[in-house]
């Protein structure tokens, strides 16, 4: 499992989370378990830390994503370094709104940001145009309409 926000993993440490098994990718060994972003905070104990940096595009480096501000941009660097064919990105409306995310507010003290959207993630997502990592949305009405749009079965279907 991987989390990019350490206040989020931390609030849902409680709950059932399911751990990742290693990882072997060429020589390089990912261990197991879960995963989070290694902002600055603090480390917690029991967690493994990826670096992650505020650049454009994509990280090649397997030990470190790329931010784009936004853990589904992280999760796209992610499948990319993880060798995925693709990443099909689901859940991607990017549209603030007075609810902040489409499942309402956040609890237990985590912040929302609902206008960063528009101001701070979009234009990071937007050097991901033109990589040679197929990148395809299936979010209907989505604010990244730069990114090809294929239903969602339609992309299962065209593996």
């Amino acid at each position: 499992m991987y989390c990019a926000d350490n206040d989020w993993l931390e609030v849902h440490l409680t709950q059932t989370i399911y751990p990742t098994p290693p990882i072997s990718l060429g020589d390089y060994n990912l261990p197991g378990g879960i995963w989070s972003a290694d902002v600055g905070q603090p480390l917690k104990k029991d967690i493994n830390y990826l670096k992650v940096l505020d650049k454009p595009g994509l990280s090649t480096r397997i030990n470190t994503l790329h931010s784009g501000s936004s853990s589904g941009y992280q999760a796209i660097n992610l499948s990319y370094l993880l060798g995925w064919s693709r990443a099909l990105l689901l859940g991607f409306d990017m549209r603030a709104s007075k609810e902040s995310h489409f499942f309402g507010r956040h609890k237990n003290g985590l912040r929302d940001e609902p206008f960063a959207f528009a101001s701070l993630m979009i234009p990071k997502y937007r050097s991901l145009i033109g990589l040679s990592y197929p990148i395809i949305n299936c979010t209907e009405d989505s604010a990244l309409d730069f990114l090809p749009f294929l239903g969602l079965k339609e992309a299962l279907n065209a593996a």
